[in-house]
């Protein structure tokens, strides 16, 4: 897999360094070539030296593959690709690689009396806010992640309410002129240990729901409590727990699901970004007050076990929020242990921050371009 992080200057400076250097006879292309200023270069071995700028070191070139995905990938950073055996005949790619981007969203909660309904109908009217706000702000293809629990169903089953849930974001994203997929959390079936055995993200566009996940990670308290999925790719109700957007695969995490990728080894099955709807950080010194711990573990961790992005979102609970929180992660540390990443190592910065009141609370968007 050719690492998303590779940019188009990166691309540059391994163009420079063939000009002074040339190019091995075993890198040579067979079929293809990158053309730039009236010169040719080998696609593949392009982005392997490319990859030296970017994350240290030559890509090998058994890690990725030729043809198709180099081509794609160099296509969509603005370069033109020729066949060789068609003299300056460009290779085109399908529709279907617009640029996409995603934004995480980071609520501030303050505890409050408000009934279980009275905090879905704020939710839910926060969420309509927060559509048309990145409709206008954007002006692109975008994947809006909500945080875990975003509505609950308390002592009943998180299905439900999914009807609701489904009409009530299809109506909004029917109105916005963007294509847009909300991806929104629901947890359920709370217990008298207020442990949620229900906890589901569902994966919404303007037509309907087009993937749901089930939590299938527990945490220490929730094992043998919680209602888990059956595996980490299993369908629920139907649906796959991954959708694809603009040629892209999108795969749905639910909180401490990231952690479950990394600790069961669980190689990545073809995902190129992952979505991770996180819970809730309480102030320091309570419980699930590890917002840092997350990041480096969890973001981190499971990025560097599958080689993709990951983008989060949360709820700060009774704190601040905390705007160095990196919500977009990619690893490019190596074989470096998690526990020494730190969040200046992060290679993925946001184009756009905004910080916004709803009925809800005070929320932080952070726009990134995928």
């Amino acid at each position: 897999m050719i690492p998303k992080n590779i940019i188009k200057e990166n691309i540059l400076e391994s163009i420079k360094t063939i000009d002074k250097n040339g190019i091995p006879d075993d890198r040579r292309s067979k079929r293809y070539d990158l053309l730039f200023k009236g010169k040719k270069y080998p696609p593949k071995y392009i982005i392997s030296l490319a990859n030296v700028f970017a994350n240290g070191k030559e890509l090998d070139s058994c890690e990725f593959n030729g043809g198709k995905e180099s081509n794609r990938f160099l296509i969509k950073l603005g370069f033109n690709i020729v066949h060789k055996e068609r003299e300056y005949c460009e290779i085109s790619i399908d529709g279907d690689l617009k640029k996409n981007y995603v934004v995480t969203i980071i609520l501030k909660d303050n505890d409050n009396k408000d009934s279980k309904n009275l905090i879905n109908k704020k939710r839910l009217k926060a969420a309509t806010q927060i559509l048309n706000c990145i409709d206008k702000e954007v002006n692109e293809d975008t994947i809006v992640l909500f945080p875990a629990g975003w509505v609950n169903t308390g002592r009943k089953s998180a299905d439900i309410i999914y009807d609701t849930v489904e009409k009530y974001f299809t109506r909004i994203l029917q109105k916005n002129k963007n294509n847009i997929v909300a991806v929104v959390g629901i947890d359920g079936k709370i217990n008298s240990d207020n442990i949620q055995r229900d906890q589901i993200a569902l994966a919404i566009n303007k037509n309907g729901i087009i993937a749901i996940g089930r939590k299938f990670y527990p945490t220490k308290d929730e094992n043998g409590v919680i209602s888990i999925a059956k595996s980490f790719n299993c369908l629920e109700c139907g649906k796959n727990r991954y959708f694809e957007f603009n040629g892209l695969k999108y795969f749905l995490c639910i909180c401490y699901d990231s952690f479950g990728l990394k600790k069961l080894k669980i190689n990545n099955p073809g995902m190129d970004v992952i979505l991770n709807l996180v819970h809730r950080f309480h102030p320091a010194g309570e419980g699930n007050s590890g917002d840092v711990y997350f990041a480096r573990h969890g973001f981190a961790g499971v990025s560097k076990q599958w080689k993709c992005k990951v983008y989060g979102s949360a709820i700060y609970f009774n704190r601040d929020i905390q705007e160095t929180w990196p919500t977009g992660v990619y690893w490019n540390k190596g074989e470096m242990s998690t526990s020494k990443w730190k969040y200046q190592y992060n290679t993925i910065g946001s184009k756009k921050k905004i910080l916004m009141d709803t009925i809800a609370g005070k929320v932080l968007l952070k726009i990134y371009e995928n």
